[in-house]
């Protein structure tokens, strides 16, 4: 039989079909089994459900029961930019803190692993369980391998997308080589394409990107 668990006695967010509207189940208790959720009841009617013997029971007293959220726009690398650029323009950071400001000549590879880690760590602890990173911090092969790297070994449901911040032949090979990387085989991180330039760019180079993302 497939390993249950039990969240017991939480706060349920759900959504009301006949209303068209949130439903706020309180006192409520979810059963997992296996990947499924197998069924959501009040905790007060516990002996309706059947609960398999094995079953981990994980007290959910005065928590949310959400399912996993997707974050679809992540930098992981700048994670330790954290609190420094909460009240910043969009200028302001592109200026101060974008990929190709002097962050390219401070921050090492050993800083780009343990900044995309940490920052990896931080949105798994904030319940977000699959993440899309636009990773743009690929200064150098190094970096790119870096950041790459963990994110693989963080374990994380992962679209890690190669940001291309300037589309050339030192670049392409860069994506291409990143991409026989030996750990993606077996691991949650799917290798992808981070492009911005689709519209100052060159109908030339558009067919470039195009041709290379297939």
């Amino acid at each position: 039989m497939a390993p249950s668990t039990l969240l017991e006695n939480g706060t349920v967010i759900s959504f009301d079909d006949a209303s068209q509207a949130l439903k706020i189940l309180r006192n409520t208790s979810v059963l997992v089994t296996g990947n499924k959720i197998a069924a959501i009841f009040d905790s007060s009617f516990s002996g309706s459900v059947e609960i398999p013997q094995d079953t981990e029971r994980v007290s959910a007293a005065n928590k949310i029961i959400s399912p996993g959220f997707v974050d679809t726009h992540r930098h992981g690398w700048q994670t330790a930019f954290r609190t420094l650029a909460g009240n910043t323009t969009l200028a302001e950071y592109f200026f101060r803190y974008g990929p190709y400001t002097q962050a390219k000549t401070v921050f090492t590879p050993e800083d780009i692993y343990y900044g995309q880690l940490a920052g990896i760590y931080e949105a798994l602890n904030a319940g977000v369980t699959s993440i899309l990173d636009h990773a743009h911090g690929t200064f150098s092969p190094e970096a790119s391998a870096a950041s790459l790297n963990a994110s693989i070994d963080s374990g994380v449901r992962m679209w890690w997308c190669y940001g291309f911040g300037i589309f050339n032949d030192e670049s392409i090979a860069d994506f291409i080589e990143q991409s026989k990387n030996e750990k993606l085989a077996g691991s949650l991180v799917e290798y992808g394409m981070g492009y911005d330039g689709w519209g100052p760019a060159s109908s030339e180079e558009v067919k470039r990107v195009v041709k290379l993302a297939q």
